[in-house]
């Protein structure tokens, strides 16, 4: 067990150092009339991932890297993991606002909109031209469909088909969501008829 525990705490030291190599050959590479945005982001940061073992949590080297395609926007504030292992994608022409934090592993396809304060858990798979408003979230190991919208302070669990809208916590699709709505606005009105009835049965 302790031969575990100094293996991970030694390939976590060899990985710091590799950190700082790859986000600095990121920022190289990255426009230098950009250069002032990079620096109040976080690429390549450390993916979170830890195994529990006799009730303490061990930190899971992350090896992988961070791939940034071209024409894309980094807000102020922004996270983005590295890979446990492969890639984290951020695709071409995407657009990430401040605040928005993505997860190891992560692809994100080309022309998304990320709009802040925005969480994508690990390994959730985004095609091209997806938009997240603001406060949105995405559990992990998800598939969201080309060309979904997901509206603000959305919660999606679940895989999100191509052209779909989904709102609500838990998301579902417009229409579904519109009809909760109605419902639940409605449940003040149903409880007091069936207050109403329950007297009138109580009376006879």
């Amino acid at each position: 067990m302790m031969k575990s525990i100094l293996s991970y705490i030694l390939q976590f030291i060899i990985l710091l150092s590799c950190a700082d190599v790859l986000q600095a050959q990121w920022i190289r590479q990255y426009p230098m009339d950009k250069l002032e945005d990079v620096l109040d982001i976080d690429v390549s940061s450390d993916g979170y991932g830890f195994a529990t073992e006799r009730g303490k949590h061990h930190k899971i080297p992350q090896v992988g890297i961070v791939r940034i395609d071209d024409d894309v926007e980094i807000g102020a504030a922004t996270t983005i993991d590295r890979a446990a292992l492969g890639e984290t994608i951020v695709g071409e022409g995407t657009k990430i606002d401040n605040l928005v934090q993505v997860g190891h592993n992560v692809k994100i396809g080309k022309h998304c909109l990320l709009v802040s304060q925005a969480g994508i858990a690990g390994s959730t798979e985004i095609g091209d031209y997806v938009v997240m408003a603001g406060q949105t979230g995405l559990s992990g190991h998800l598939r969201i469909g080309s060309g979904a919208q997901i509206a603000a302070k959305s919660a999606v669990f679940e895989d999100v088909p191509e052209n779909s809208k989904v709102r609500g916590i838990p998301a579902l699709p417009w229409r579904d969501y519109a009809r909760r709505e109605v419902w639940m606005n409605r449940i003040a009105e149903l409880a007091k008829r069936v207050e109403e009835l329950e007297r009138k049965l109580s009376e006879r």
